[in-house]
């Protein structure tokens, strides 16, 4: 977890104290504690949250997003949170798709992200913001919060690919505004076996 901390800091994917992460072993989360930066995280800066209980450091005040992610994606073991500019002047826009913020136009959207659902803004760290994702209805790797950042999961590598492709393509579509763009077919995404509008892919069948 760490080392991902260290290449998303070296790539400029989480300026300052802006960010945070996780990585979930057994029933165990270690996450970054509060106002702690990618780029000299340690394991003295890092909250344990085990049975309700947290010790260490004062956690990230996100920690709710955390838990979240784990409990709608329980073969999750990673959740990378990050606020960069792209991203965060796209989701200052009004979403394509209130499954998907922005328009598929690569196609490693589909293979390394899958839907990216909008949730509306709500202050930082509030409880009405971590209860903002019970209401998603789509199922996820990755989110796009209102006028804030981007939450990704998975494993440590799907988590840092994702965030790392959702940098890229939100810095295309901002050139892109105001264009004729070509977009992908969203049949591309059964392809890739990601989650996609109502269907996860990876389960094969559509969510109730």
């Amino acid at each position: 977890m760490l080392e991902t901390a260290y290449r998303l800091a070296d790539l400029g994917l989480s300026p300052g104290a802006s960010g945070n992460i996780s990585c979930k072993i057994g029933d165990t989360i270690y996450l970054s504690g509060t106002g702690t930066s990618f780029s000299m995280l340690t394991r003295n800066d890092l909250s344990i949250l085990k049975d309700g209980e947290v010790t260490g450091p004062k956690p990230t005040g996100e920690l709710g997003f955390h838990v979240k992610d784990y409990e709608r994606n329980p073969a999750a073991t990673a959740v990378d949170h990050n606020n960069t500019p792209p991203p965060t002047a796209v989701y200052c826009l009004n979403p394509w798709q209130p499954y998907h913020a922005i328009p598929p136009i690569t196609p490693y959207v589909f293979m390394r992200v899958g839907n990216l659902p909008y949730v509306p803004h709500s202050y930082p760290g509030s409880p009405e913001l971590f209860a903002s994702i019970d209401e998603i209805k789509y199922p996820y790797d990755a989110v796009m919060l209102a006028n804030h950042g981007i939450i990704t999961s998975g494993s440590l590598s799907q988590a840092e690919q994702a965030c790392i492709e959702i940098e890229n393509v939100a810095g295309l579509h901002l050139q892109l505004l105001g264009q004729d763009v070509n977009r992908l077919t969203e049949e591309l995404a059964a392809k890739w076996n990601r989650p996609w509008n109502t269907t996860d892919y990876r389960k094969a069948t559509p969510v109730a």
